[in-house]
C-alpha cells in the first residue's frame, strides 16, 4: 500500500480508536487486498504447492495493474474494513481466474468468485460490544479516501496467530513467498 494511502487509513483508524480503542487497529505492512485465499498449508496443498505457485503467477503476469478507489468504511462480522471500488473489475477477474485455474488443486471458501467483495482490513474486533463503533463506521460509509495503483501482487504466508498482536507481530503475519509485478496499463 503506498504511504500516502496508509497515512489516510491511519487517520481512519485514529477516529475509530476515540470511539474504542479495544480492538486491533492494524499497521500499515498488514494493509493488502486477498484475491485469493489457498488455504491452509496441509500435506496435500505442500504437495501441490509448487505447481499452485506457478499456475497463481502464470495467471496474473496476464493482467495490468488495477487502479483502485477506497471510498467507504463498512464492516464484516469480525472486522471494519475499507470499501474498494474497482471502476474496470479486475481484482474481481483475478479472484475468478484462480478460483477456475486452482479448481482440484486448493479449497475454495464461500466468500470467493460471485461472493467475492475486495476490501481492506483496518481493525479486527476484539469485543462483543462493538455498537458504538459500528456508529462511527456508519458515518464514514462514503468516506473518500482517494485511488492508488495496485502494481504488484504477493503471495503470503498468513500465520493467523500473530495478525491480532502486537504492531511487530502483525508485520510478522503475513510472511512474502512470492511477488508479482503487474505491468502498468
Amino acid at each position: 500500500m503506498p504511504a500516502d494511502m496508509s497515512g489516510r487509513i491511519f487517520h481512519v483508524q485514529e477516529i475509530l480508536k476515540t470511539v474504542d480503542p479495544r480492538h486491533v487497529y492494524h499497521v500499515p505492512a498488514y494493509f493488502h487486498v486477498t484475491l485469493k485465499l489457498v488455504g491452509w498449508l496441509d500435506d496435500q496443498l505442500k504437495e501441490n504447492l509448487p505447481v499452485v505457485l506457478h499456475l497463481i503467477e502464470r495467471e496474473l503476469q496476464l493482467f495490468k495493474a488495477p487502479m483502485v478507489i477506497f471510498h467507504g468504511v463498512s464492516y464484516f462480522p469480525d472486522v471494519v474494513y475499507l470499501k474498494l471500488h474497482d471502476p474496470k473489475g479486475t481484482i474481481r477477474s483475478m479472484n475468478e481466474v484462480l478460483v477456475g485455474k486452482l479448481g482440484g488443486l486448493i479449497r475454495n471458501f464461500a466468500f470467493e468468485g460471485d461472493s467475492f467483495m475486495p476490501h481492506v482490513t483496518i481493525a479486527t474486533f476484539k469485543t462483543k460490544d462493538v455498537d458504538p463503533l459500528l456508529r462511527m463506521v456508519g458515518t464514514m460509509a462514503d468516506t473518500g479516501l482517494g485511488s492508488t495503483v495496485l502494481s504488484e501482487v504477493r503471495i503470503v504466508e498468513f500465520r493467523a496467530h500473530l495478525a491480532y498482536g502486537s504492531p511487530k507481530e502483525q508485520i510478522e503475519s503475513l510472511r512474502p513467498v512470492q511477488v508479482i509485478h503487474l505491468s502498468e496499463e
